[in-house]
């Protein structure tokens, strides 16, 4: 009995994880679908607007047609560059390894996607981290506080610090941008995202920010 009892205790566990995975990523992908919507095609749209309204003076006043398409041509490089860094908020295809490669693999994603400098340090003797669903919602955290940092803070680096304690795993997360009270995403889903992950790893969260001075997530994680 009791060895049936732990098997569908086992069982729950896992229906449980699957189950927030799924509704984590449902959320991500309705807060982009949403994202991409009202800025990169609504950029898009309005550069097709502007380029209607170039052909009726390409003849009769050549100087005024050049500006606007040269306009048109920036506000497309612009959106290229928004849609670079959606493409690394959109990747849904977490890695499976442990935290140190997981954290390497998002780093090297993020600067290919939006060329800012990236920063890893691990201190400490690893601590393996067996639960892949416990793997996933750090490496989640990573990949959101990311996104935040590429999309709204208009940074030069980010640095990420793996930190093993004796009981315990500190990750911290840090940027060179605006500031989240500038930028007023204290509501937005990518923060809920992060703080609602570090709930479900029995965590604590701090996020610090000061306008001009960037914004910093310190995580700390136990072990099991």
């Amino acid at each position: 009995l009791v060895r049936s009892l732990t098997t569908i205790h086992h069982e729950i566990e896992s229906w449980v994880e699957g189950v927030e995975r799924l509704q984590a990523m449902a959320e991500d992908r309705e807060r982009i679908g949403r994202d991409l919507h009202d800025g990169i095609i609504q950029s898009i749209y309005a550069a097709g607007l502007l380029l209607e309204s170039v052909i009726p003076v390409i003849h009769a006043d050549p100087d005024r047609a050049q500006g606007q398409v040269g306009r048109v041509i920036d506000n497309l490089n612009y959106t290229i560059q928004d849609i670079r860094r959606y493409i690394f908020d959109l990747r849904s295809d977490m890695p499976d390894d442990d935290l140190q490669p997981g954290i390497e693999h998002l780093l090297r994603d993020f600067h290919v996607n939006t060329l800012l400098q990236t920063e890893f340090e691990v201190t400490g003797t690893a601590h393996p981290i067996h639960s892949m669903a416990r793997r996933r919602h750090i490496l989640q955290i990573v990949r959101e506080a990311l996104a935040n940092t590429a999309k709204h803070a208009q940074a030069r680096w980010v640095r990420v610090r793996l930190a093993y304690d004796a009981d315990s795993l500190n990750l911290v997360i840090s940027d060179d941008g605006v500031g989240m009270e500038k930028l007023l995403i204290s509501k937005g889903y990518g923060l809920r995202n992060i703080r609602e992950r570090a709930w479900l790893l029995d965590g604590t969260l701090r996020i610090e920010s000061a306008p001009g001075a960037g914004v910093t997530y310190d995580l700390t994680v136990p072990y099991s």
